[in-house]
């Protein structure tokens, strides 16, 4: 009798403490991305209910008071709403008899790194965000804004949401500078942002890697461009038959390209493009080499072209890209259609769409690069060194061409960013979520940026809009 009465003072002690705290399960055998999902859902259930919050593996005693599973629990899997049929970086949340369930499409691997698939995780932001009116503004902990709301079990619902680009990325700048802890906070803040590269890519300038970094330089110099009458670089010869083979080796072997869906094939940077017989052939007719910016797309494209369609003999499922930049950033007219293999990084920035003139010439050379049926991905500047941090708020054309550049086809877009969120924060909270959902409306993504100053939002948004 005193056991049996022990065991109900044991019951309700429990229930007691279920019904005051937040108890979020995982699987009992987790991918990292479930466990640490189900500790950034419960560290901010805890922070925005005022109740204390766990996550405990499923397998745990406690976990059958839990209301919150996350991750591919077996109590999930139970559910007649689970499906496993997700799509790339996919989640589903469902609330079903006072029960919440947070699933997606989930990788091995650190939660924090930007390859791995975080469906799950970006479930829970997504809950966080919607549910609780939590947003991160900025890296660290004086970037939350964190409302306080009294809890109550979430009435019935069921959504699902997936990224409409494969590729949402911020390159930020410089971060090898940084002291790990910035760095740490940055990627982070990107991965509370929804931003990810489940398609492991890289398009930036190889040939430094390639050639320099590697001394093919001194070992070829022939394969470097003939530039004022000598071979040098920092650019090489793309018509040498020798130099493009031995590309194509690169992009299989070289262990940069290690686990890499796309490998990029890009040229240097800067200027000193060959001025040789045989890459000369390859321009368009009529090409003014005196003065301005020569347009050497045909050469470059060419060697672009060859390089995607040897590697597909040999790795079928490998894919390359190359910057649409500078000399080359125009379509070509020696092609008609591109490699299914081959991805061009094309290279613009929204910030410059405040002049029409800018923002038609884009939209013309656009036009030509599909005509092509090249896979786009768009290579962005929101927050590029020249602008030395200045402010330079460009919302509205973010807004606006985002969701063209979706129905355009881009497959993905990245781009380069600060640390300056002082100066850019607008644009920076902005682009992640209209690259995850470009129909999303701005006004709204920014008066909850905007919120999250409190009684000085009001003002904060006349500095950002003067």
């Amino acid at each position: 009798m005193k056991k049996a009465i022990s065991a109900i003072i044991l019951s309700g002690a429990v229930l007691l403490l279920s019904a005051a705290e937040h108890l979020i399960a995982y699987p009992g055998k987790p991918l990292p991305v479930e466990k640490f999902a189900a500790e950034e859902l419960a560290a901010y259930l805890a922070k925005s209910t005022g109740l204390p919050a766990r996550a405990i593996a499923e397998n745990q005693p406690e976990a059958a008071n839990a209301g919150f599973f996350v991750g591919r629990c077996e109590t999930l899997k139970k559910q007649p709403f689970y499906t496993d049929k997700l799509a790339t970086e996919e989640f589903i949340i469902t609330a079903k008899d006072g029960k919440l369930y947070i699933w997606g499409d989930d990788g091995p691997g650190k939660p924090q790194v930007a390859t791995i698939r975080g469906g799950t995780l970006f479930g829970v932001y997504d809950f966080l965000e919607k549910e609780q009116g939590i947003a991160w503004l900025w890296p660290g902990t004086d970037g939350e804004d964190v409302p306080r709301r009294t809890w109550a079990p979430p009435v019935d619902f069921s959504r699902r949401s997936a990224p409409a680009f494969a590729i949402r990325g911020f390159q930020l700048s410089y971060m090898k500078f940084e002291p790990k802890g910035i760095a740490a906070e940055m990627g982070l803040w990107c991965r509370r942002q929804r931003l990810g590269w489940a398609v492991r890519a890289w398009s930036g300038h190889s040939w430094s890697y390639y050639v320099f970094k590697a001394g093919i330089d001194k070992t070829h110099p022939e394969w470097l461009a003939m530039y004022g009458g000598e071979r040098r670089g920092p650019h090489c010869c793309t018509s040498n038959p020798e130099f493009r083979n031995y590309i194509v080796e690169q992009v299989l072997n070289n262990p940069i390209n290690k686990n890499k869906d796309i490998a990029s094939i890009s040229p240097s940077d800067g200027f000193g493009f060959c001025e040789c017989e045989n890459c000369r052939k390859l321009d368009k007719p009529g090409t003014d080499y005196s003065h301005g910016l020569p347009d050497l797309s045909n050469r470059h494209w060419a060697y672009a072209n060859y390089i995607a369609r040897e590697v597909k003999k040999r790795d079928p499922g490998r894919g390359v890209a190359m910057f649409a930049y500078t000399s080359y950033r125009n379509a070509p007219d020696n092609i008609d259609i591109f490699e299914d293999n081959l991805y061009i990084s094309m290279t613009f920035s929204k910030g410059y769409f405040v002049k029409p003139g800018e923002k038609k010439e884009f939209y013309d050379r656009l036009e030509k690069w599909k005509s092509k049926n090249p896979k786009i991905i768009g290579r962005e500047y929101w927050g590029m060194h020249y602008w030395l941090s200045m402010p330079y708020i460009f919302t509205r054309q973010i807004g606006e061409n985002m969701p063209r550049l979706h129905q355009a086809g881009l497959v993905g877009m990245y781009g380069e960013a600060q640390k300056d969120f002082a100066t850019q924060g607008p644009n920076y909270f902005l682009v992640p979520k209209m690259m995850w959902n470009p129909s999303a409306d701005p006004a709204k993504i920014l008066d909850r940026y905007y919120q999250g100053f409190g009684p000085a939002g009001g003002d904060i948004r006349a500095y950002f809009d003067t």
